[in-house]
């Protein structure tokens, strides 16, 4: 059995290409909250206790882990097929290609930094994974950005509503199960209460259940954690 190259157009009679890539900006917009809510908690983290700061270097594993899964769902579902099909984009992919990989070595030394401060709780420690946040959400922001509004218009004509669809499938499959809470959480928080309503109303009933019954309570007290406050302030 063969595929079909992921730079080939569809086969005649199949799905036509356009999609709707508007969940681009809503989840760019949930990574830059979850890089913001990070560096505001690790500036606030001063002088804090090793239980806080294994806490809170297990987050920052977690916020670097969900740009990594962002970042190698692009570069599997969209940048092979935006060169063959739109010749014209491909300087713009190669663009993406170079920033994604200026991230990673910024996320490499984040995450170096943070193992650091984990192994110390020492605060010339903390303050270099400040430094380090600072200058990867600098960059994250510019790159996202031009992703936005160079990337995101092509794919929109380009690529079938399946073939952008595998991106948010590729993230869905990278959480783990024992973050799934705590990530649903930190999204819904960060989005609008529009997205916010949506994003609930697509997940099956079961999750929605679950997030009624005992998953708010369980994320508000994790976040409650992260942010030294009493469980009680989280309520």
């Amino acid at each position: 059995m063969t595929r079909e190259p992921m730079n080939s157009a569809p086969a005649g009679g199949g799905e036509p290409r356009g999609c709707d890539v508007a969940d681009l900006a809503v989840f760019h917009g949930f990574l830059l909250t979850l890089f913001d809510d990070a560096q505001r908690w690790v500036t606030e983290s001063a002088e804090a206790p090793p239980r806080h700061v294994a806490r809170m270097t297990r987050h920052l594993d977690h916020v670097v882990a969900i740009l990594h899964d962002h970042h190698h769902g692009e570069d599997l579902v969209l940048w092979d097929r935006l060169s063959g099909r739109a010749p014209g984009c491909v300087l713009h992919v190669d663009a993406m290609r170079r920033q994604h990989e200026s991230i990673a070595a910024r996320a490499e030394a984040l995450s170096a930094d943070v193992e650091r401060w984990r192994e110390t709780a020492s605060e010339p420690e903390r303050q270099r994974v400040v430094a380090s946040l600072e200058a990867l959400v600098s960059e994250l922001r510019e790159h996202l950005g031009q992703e936005e509004n160079v990337i995101a218009p092509v794919a929109a004509v380009e690529l079938t509503q399946s073939e952008w669809d595998e991106l948010a499938e590729h993230g869905r499959r990278a959480v783990p199960r024992e973050r799934l809470l705590l990530q649903l959480g930190l999204m819904l928080d960060a989005l609008s209460p529009d997205d916010a309503a949506h994003l609930l109303a697509s997940l099956p009933v079961p999750v929605r259940m679950m997030w009624a019954a005992f998953g708010v309570r369980v994320y508000r007290r994790q976040r409650a954690r992260l942010e030294r406050r009493s469980p009680s302030e989280a309520a």
